[in-house]
């Protein structure tokens, strides 16, 4: 099936417009970036600092408002006439409540009336030490207690000190039910003794009277700063310990909770708007004063840099294009000369090219041209006699390949041979030639399979034995091998052919001098994920240098492919790492006159298409004597 190709051309003119003009944009892209990026940290650098200032002014601002708040609380707290009267009241048996508690809401009344501060707060309450109600400045329940508030252990262990609660609306007054007030409450200790009032007992001075709450109007604290400051439009909040705005401009935020979600860049975004925001809290007051500035004011500069930096690109942008354009021109010319010529070499023999190029360059580029022209026409000579040469060679090879596949031995010929030999010996009565025959039919079926490079770990111990009983034939009771296998380990692969060259070269060297016997031991385990085979002897075992040369083998396996004298053995380790690579380990311990000991380690895998056809019983160990 043809399958169309399409490629987008461009001209030579629109790629070098193209190209300026996209490097026009990637310069002015990255250098607003940079820039506007500097600019944008060094404005909001100025702007908090500038901020930082500003509600630092207003702190200072709310600490002596707050002062003054104070300073009339312990007006209250040390007035001579409200002293004798809480006195009077906790410790004067004899005193008329009712009496007590009309002096002390006309003694409210009465400093409220020629003090404009009093004046000013919404109600002024008194309790007693056990916080009923004792006195009020407006009409107050008389019911309430100041147990009844949250913040009543908090005023309890407060020794004196002025504390200022979150703002919140007081349903025990019909003047705070309905509007937010900021409630300051102090606790009262006597400030006389006994010689400076009227009572028959011994009044020491620190004794508990009872406790004073103002509730300040939040309107004190909203007139601080004016909206505009410096042309930089700013919002000013002052919040509480719980985010309640205490403080604002617009009086319908005064009551509701400052929320904000945080940005990157340290921006918030408030009322659907980004700011830029810088707090300071209130020394003692767990309040935060908070300006925010919109994020517009901060970026206003970095936004005209964007401006600036387009309008240059733009004008770059034309410059380059006509730039591109000229420059198209003049070099549009020889490339279409080039290309003209090429057509024509594609239809005739030899063409080359005799006008002159502006460009020292393209010059370059004609003369090569031509001498490019003249080599291919040499070289299409000579590619004609060489292919006449080769097409003879050809023939030649595949008449010897003829032959020698004619001359390839058939496996099936050389079986149904061996297996005429065998009825032959039979009928002779010659059973050990038989059995010799036998055997090594055997042997080659399984040795010639080319169906995987795997067998299972049964299969090729099923070939060792083979190899040993041919062996035992011709050497006799010289020869005695131990096989050693768990049946667990029998459906698990192993490369073919592994273990014979081992086997074999025990038997080489440990047999080779007449009136010598050899035991060899074939052992195969695991070891966690891996398979571990040892073939050990106690022939003659090897030579220092030679088991230097064998070791070396196996350290330089990875190296390729050379030549040696242990052909067999060099085979089986170079077939065991190209199988495993760096997971397989073959080791070969040896002591003159000791025997020799080969371990083979490899990753234990299964094979899933090879199954066992026995059902014999298993056991955990067997040992075989042959």
């Amino acid at each position: 099936m043809k399958v169309k190709q399409i490629t987008n051309k461009i001209s030579l003119k629109f790629y070098l417009i193209f190209i300026f003009i996209l490097s026009i944009l990637v310069a002015v892209i990255v250098t607003g970036i940079i820039i506007v990026a500097e600019i944008t940290d060094r404005s909001k650098t100025r702007m908090e600092s500038s901020d930082a200032w500003l509600v630092s002014q207003l702190c200072e601002t709310a600490i002596y408002q707050s002062s003054q708040v104070d300073n009339l609380v312990n007006s209250l707290v040390f007035d001579n006439d409200i002293q004798s009267a809480m006195i009077a009241y906790e410790y004067g048996e004899t005193i008329n409540m009712s009496q007590l508690k009309v002096k002390i809401n006309t003694s409210l009344v009465d400093r409220s009336r020629f003090n404009k501060a009093l004046y000013e707060c919404t109600n002024i309450v008194m309790f007693s030490r056990n916080g009923d109600v004792i006195g009020s400045k407006e009409t107050f329940n008389q019911q309430a207690k100041l147990t009844d508030y949250e913040w009543y252990e908090q005023i309890k262990e407060s020794h004196g000190r002025s504390l200022w609660m979150n703002l919140c609306y007081d349903n025990n007054s019909k003047y705070t039910k309905n509007t937010l007030t900021l409630p300051i409450i102090k606790k009262i200790y006597s400030t006389q003794s006994s010689a400076n009032n009227s009572m028959d007992e011994i009044m020491s001075v620190g004794k508990e009277l009872g406790y004073v709450m103002l509730n300040i109007n939040v309107d004190m604290f909203s007139n601080i700063v004016a909206d505009n400051l410096n042309g930089v439009t700013k919002q000013f909040l002052l919040v509480d310990g719980n985010n309640i705005i205490i403080s604002s401009k617009e009086k319908g935020k005064v009551g509701q909770t400052f929320t904000y979600k945080k940005l990157r860049n340290g921006y918030i975004e408030y009322d659907g708007h980004s700011y830029l925001m810088t707090q300071k809290s209130v020394p003692d007051k767990n309040w935060n004063y908070i300006c925010l500035t919109n994020r517009e004011e901060v970026t206003r500069e970095s936004n005209l840099a964007w401006i600036v930096c387009w309008v240059i690109g733009f004008i770059l942008i034309f410059l380059f294009s006509i730039n591109g354009f000229l420059i198209a021109k003049y070099i549009g010319k020889p490339v279409t000369v080039l290309k003209d010529h090429f057509r024509q070499a594609e239809n005739e023999e030899n063409v080359t090219i005799a006008d002159k190029a502006f460009l020292v360059e393209f010059e370059s580029l004609y003369q090569s041209f031509n001498h490019m022209v003249n080599k291919i026409h040499n070289l299409a000579n000579q590619i004609y006699e060489d292919k006449l040469e080769h097409q003879e060679l050809v023939t030649e090879m595949k008449e010897s390949q003829i032959q020698a596949l004619q001359m390839q031995i058939n496996p099936h010929f050389l079986y149904n041979t061996l297996d005429c030999i065998n009825w032959q010996a039979r009928l002779d009565g010659n059973k050990k030639v038989s059995e010799m025959i036998l055997c090594i039919g055997k042997f080659f079926r399984s040795n010639m399979s080319m169906s995987s490079e795997f067998t299972t770990i049964k299969d090729e111990i099923e070939n060792i034995r083979l190899y040993i009983k041919l062996s035992q034939l011709r050497f006799g009771s010289r020869l005695h091998c131990f096989i050693d296998v768990k049946e667990e380990l029998y459906p698990y692969q192993v490369i073919k052919l592994l273990l014979q060259p081992f086997v074999e070269n025990s038997i080489k060297y440990g047999l080779e001098e007449e009136n010598t016997s050899e035991n060899i031991w074939i052992w195969v385990g695991e070891e966690e994920e891996e398979l571990v085979i040892s073939i050990r002897d106690d022939g003659n075992g090897i030579e220092p240098e030679k088991l230097d040369y064998i070791r070396n083998l196996w350290a330089t396996i990875e190296s390729g492919y050379q030549k040696t004298d242990s052909i067999g053995m060099y085979n089986a380790m170079r077939r065991l790492y190209l199988c495993y690579k760096d997971q397989c380990n073959c080791e070969v311990f040896s002591k003159k006159g000791k025997g020799t000991e080969v371990v083979l380690t490899f990753p234990k895998r299964k094979t899933n298409e090879i199954k066992q056809k026995d059902s014999e019983d298993r056991d955990m160990k067997k040992t075989e004597i042959i």
